[in-house]
This record gives structure tokens, C-alpha cells and sequence, in this order.
């Protein structure tokens, strides 16, 4: 897989996106609504810190972006179909697709922050393809 050289470390937005790709496998996994899982882990945050507001920003985007987000990774995939692909990488490539297309991030911080995610969580499958595809969403 490609790397991007940054000196980007795991900080509190890694954290605040990890914390958001756990919200969507939840709910894709629970087949929940993002908000309704969203809404628990408000309540009952799963962890010892509440969610950050930066998670709570990315899956309320990306529940109110849904068609838009997976439609661009769908035009992306080649080879798959993104309705199979495991919760875990759908999640992460929603993240990515979603503050690639909406958000005022740059760029290379997003691949950069989601090949981290990715080396650390996604199926061995999806090491080469989820930074592939996202690195051909404009």
C-alpha cells in the first residue's frame, strides 16, 4: 500500500475518527440507524471518555450524506461490491469518503489519518483496497 510521509501522529481527531468507525460498525452490525447507536453512546459511551464532538460530527455528516458517501465508494470499487464488504472497512471508507467530499480537512490529513485506521482495524482484504479507493475520490 502506498504510505503518505507526514509527521502526522495519532491525535485527538485519530481518536474522535476511531471512536465514529466503531459507531458505524456498531450500527451496521446491530442494523441500527447511525443516529440511533449515535444516540446511545451519548447516553452510555461505551467508554470511559463521552464521545468527541468531532465523532458526533462525522457520523451525523455521514448519516445525512449516506447515498451521497456510499455512491461515491461504489463508483470507486472495482472487483467488489461494497454491500459484501465487512462492517469494519465500510465504516472506514465511509469516514474517509465522507471528509474527502464534505469536509474542510485536507486532503492528505484524511489519507494520511485513514491509513492509520486502516492498518490498525481493517480486514487484511481491505489493507490495499480502502486506501486505493479513497485515494481516487475528489
Amino acid at each position: 500500500m502506498p504510505k503518505i510521509q507526514t509527521n502526522l501522529k495519532k491525535g485527538s481527531r485519530y481518536n474522535a475518527r476511531k471512536r465514529a468507525m466503531m459507531v458505524l460498525y456498531e450500527a451496521d452490525l446491530k442494523h441500527a440507524s447511525f443516529n440511533e447507536i449515535l444516540e446511545q453512546r451519548k447516553t452510555l459511551p461505551g467508554a470511559q471518555t463521552p464521545l468527541p464532538a468531532y465523532s458526533v460530527t462525522l457520523i451525523e455528516g455521514i448519516d445525512c450524506h449516506l447515498d451521497e458517501v456510499d455512491q461515491a465508494i461504489a463508483e470507486k470499487m472495482v472487483k467488489r461490491d461494497f454491500v459484501k464488504t465487512n462492517a469494519l472497512d465500510k465504516a472506514i471508507l465511509r469516514i474517509g469518503a465522507y471528509e474527502l467530499k464534505f469536509s474542510d480537512v485536507e486532503r492528505e490529513v484524511v489519507l494520511q489519518q485513514i491509513q492509520l485506521l486502516t492498518e490498525a482495524y481493517a480486514s487484511d482484504t481491505g489493507l490495499d483496497f480502502i486506501f486505493a479507493l479513497l485515494s481516487n475520490i475528489q
